[in-house]
């Protein structure tokens, strides 16, 4: 076991209805090591209390007594106190379901990050990010990362918490990062999840050689909700199980919201709806009935419910009412902030949400002109925010490495110093231009990194090379071979383009291209492993 402190970075996607989390393990300066990550996919927003006390993230079984969902979206209205337990009735706070949940959500994946990298925890320096919804004001913010920073010095003693980030940025990394947006595009993103609409307008810009968003959060101040107002997937989700209600006392479980028959595949069915026909899926056996029972919108027979198709199109067009205020809201926040009536290029949309048929198709319909698009599978859809926010960080991580660093590259076939060429401010892709060389077989160069401040250029030689680092190691070196497909090297020009994917000095590529008259493609192989560079 290694005794050196070792960089951890905590993503915490805590979302309303359910959350995801990743840790990654960040290589020191000197390592060629590459990123390690380690994922809890979506689980339930949801604490269970038992009657002992004891409270879990799961089922309910026997000895459950008090079951929460939908907590977080709570948070701005009762924050203040820290208790769980308040009230005559024995009510849990807000705070406290927070606390709890965090408390044992974090700590799944504190252990599996010290499990699969055999750490303790006294080896860990880390960083805990958590998003933020876009409707929180910063003191809900400032609140919010307060209670996590309590919540997470009692499991790792010494971490650092911010909650900086808000989900409709992150959505937006993730979009221009999945859908390869080019640069100039004015978006609407829109993150549907099951609670919130998480909104923001999205201009693209090319930042040195990446397109990066820069986002727009939108806060969509909504007027009070009608009696029968859905504001949300989860409700629209309630109010589909009233009506089942009717048929079955069972299917409404006020203490919970869910009932058991709505196991994990309801989701799909629910995707699946398209609005052309009435509304049908399967229920487990256990309320399945021999004889057809109708009442109002909805029947029973055998193992299939049916809701009426009219009794689905107002409940589905309810939900699309609030979803079309936003996007409306945001298509007029574009035209505000271009100052030129810019008309929106793409409306893009993740979450699990944007994975269902009926509101896919109501929005092509409206927004007639505008392309959608959306992620390329559910899943990638259901966790944009998460993978959106490792972007990000990530991007952060290694602008603060490339700082820290120089970047040198010898001429071909020679160790001579004089002939390394340096670049002390090296970008993520950083190219290097060879010009006229000499007509020989495949061309050698060393490239080479070093950590600024560490020597001069001038103290080593990049052929006194060994396999492994030690304490008299001054750079990394890399070996490359560029060729013309096996044919001779002329007098040519060809560039070696050198990109930083991420923090450590692992995290290079390269790759080679002709800059001359001859037209034949250019091979670059690159040496199995790179070698540390001695005195």
């Amino acid at each position: 076991m290694a005794d050196s402190t070792v960089d951890v970075l905590f993503l915490i996607d805590f979302g309303m209805t359910s959350s995801a989390g990743e840790a990654l393990r960040i290589p020191s300066r000197n390592s060629i090591l590459p990123i390690q990550f380690y994922r809890i996919g979506k689980i339930p927003t949801t604490i269970i209390y038992d009657q002992h006390g004891g409270y879990k993230i799961g089922e309910r079984d026997s000895d459950n007594i008090n079951i929460y969902h939908n907590f977080k979206s709570k948070f701005p209205k009762h924050s203040a106190g820290s208790s769980n337990l308040v009230g005559a009735e024995g009510e849990y706070n807000t705070s406290g379901l927070i606390s709890d949940y965090l408390s044992l959500f974090c700590s799944q994946l504190l252990q599996m990050l010290l499990r699969k990298e055999n750490l303790v925890k006294q080896q860990l320096k880390a960083i805990w990010y958590l998003t933020t919804t876009g409707c929180w004001s910063e003191s809900d913010r400032l609140d919010f990362q307060g209670l996590a920073q309590r919540v997470l010095d009692i499991l790792l003693p010494g971490s650092e918490v911010l909650a900086d980030i808000t989900e409709s940025l992150t959505s937006c990394e993730f979009l221009v990062n999945h859908l390869r947006m080019e640069a100039g595009n004015w978006v609407i993103a829109c993150d549907i999840g099951g609670c919130t609409f998480d909104t923001a307008v999205c201009v693209t810009k090319m930042v040195g050689a990446k397109v990066l968003p820069e986002a727009y959060p939108i806060k969509f101040n909504a007027p009070p909700p009608a009696p029968d107002d859905i504001k949300s997937i989860y409700e629209l989700d309630k109010a589909i199980m009233k009506i089942t209600s009717q048929l079955n006392e069972n299917f409404w479980d006020p203490s919970s919201n869910f009932s058991e028959p709505w196991n994990d595949q309801w989701p799909s069915f629910r995707h699946d709806f398209e609005g052309d026909s009435d509304f049908t899926f399967s229920l487990q056996s256990s309320l399945a009935t021999s004889q057809p029972i109708r009442v109002m919108e909805a029947s029973i027979k055998d193992h299939t419910i049916t809701i009426s198709k009219s009794a689905m199109e107002i409940l589905f067009e309810r939900l699309f009412k609030r979803l079309a205020s936003e996007l409306d809201m945001a298509i007029e926040r574009t035209k505000q902030i271009s100052n030129d009536n810019r008309k929106v290029d793409l409306i893009a949309l993740c979450g699990g949400g944007a994975y269902m048929a009926y509101l896919f198709k109501y929005l092509k319909l409206r927004y007639k002109g505008i392309p959608i698009q959306k992620a390329r599978t559910l899943e990638e859809s259901r966790l944009a925010t998460l993978s959106g926010h490792r972007i990000y960080r990530l991007r952060q991580k290694k602008d603060e490495f490339l700082d820290t660093i120089q970047l040198g590259l010898s001429r071909p076939s020679t160790s001579d110093l004089k002939t390394i060429e340096w670049r002390k401010n090296p970008e993520s892709i950083t190219a290097f231009f060879i010009e006229k060389t000499s007509p020989r077989k495949p061309q050698t160069h060393y490239f080479l990194i070093h950590i600024k401040g560490d020597m001069r250029p001038e103290q080593f030689s990049p052929i006194t090379l060994t396999g492994d680092p030690g304490s008299g190691d001054r750079a990394l070196v890399w070996e490359l071979e560029v060729s013309r497909g096996g044919a001779r090297l002329r007098r040519d020009e060809y560039s070696i383009t050198v990109e930083c994917t991420g923090p450590g000095r692992g995290m290079f590529t390269f790759q080679a291209a002709g800059q001359g008259h001859d037209k034949r493609p250019v091979e670059l192989k690159v040496a199995a492993k790179p070698r540390y560079c001695s005195e």
